[in-house]
């Protein structure tokens, strides 16, 4: 489909032309459920492939304007179950993009509230049957965030105990049929663990290396 975008993503950025890509260093790719290619870069923000203008447009963090991205650097991109983009940036948190109204809301690392993310940098996003997002930060853990409390929780490894998770760079996370939490560790290992109904904490935490 998107062998036209000369060469998919051939194309370079050039700052003399507004529609070209926005960086050439590419962290993060997303085909949506409308067929849109969203493209995060490495200090150029988010470029959407426009397939029947065959150009970018291309999405910036604008200084001391609210609504734009937090940051320049897209490290992840995630589409939920309504179609909304989250967008994993570096150093700052995540930014929710709402398609229907095209605004743009920010989660960030707040250290005077436990309840908010416990790190700024997001690697990966899942979402479970209810809607909530497990995201995968770079060093803080597993974040589960209760969309309805609008609050995040934290899982973090333990030397002292083995049910949690054996690192806190979580590299990539997926939720299978059953409701179980697969992540990706940055010690090169792949553990799954199931979250009770009521408190949100793991149950059960197998290790396995690849």
């Amino acid at each position: 489909t998107y062998g036209s975008v000369r060469g998919a993503l051939g194309d370079q950025c050039s700052y003399r032309d507004q529609y070209s890509l926005g960086g050439n260093d590419i962290w993060s790719l997303l085909l949506d459920s409308q067929g849109i290619l969203w493209v995060g870069t490495d200090g150029g923000g988010i470029s959407v492939y426009d397939k029947d203008k065959d150009r970018f447009i291309n999405h910036r963090n604008e200084v001391g304007r609210t609504g734009s991205l937090s940051t320049n650097v897209v490290r992840s991109l995630f589409e939920d179950k309504n179609g909304d983009i989250w967008i994993g940036n570096y150093p700052a948190g995540i930014n929710f993009f709402d398609r229907s109204s095209s605004a743009i809301a920010s989660y960030a690392n707040d250290l005077s509230n436990p309840n908010s993310l416990s790190n700024t940098s997001i690697l990966a996003a899942a979402e479970d049957s209810n809607g909530n997002l497990w995201l995968g930060t770079d060093g803080g853990g597993l974040n589960f965030f209760d969309r309805q409390q609008n609050q995040f929780s934290h899982f973090k490894t333990n030397p002292n105990d083995s049910t949690t998770i054996s690192d806190n760079a979580v590299l990539s996370t997926h939720i299978d049929s059953s409701g179980l939490v697969w992540v990706g560790l940055g010690v090169v290992e792949c553990q799954v663990m199931t979250p009770t109904q009521k408190n949100l904490h793991a149950t059960r935490l197998i290790s396995n290396e690849m």
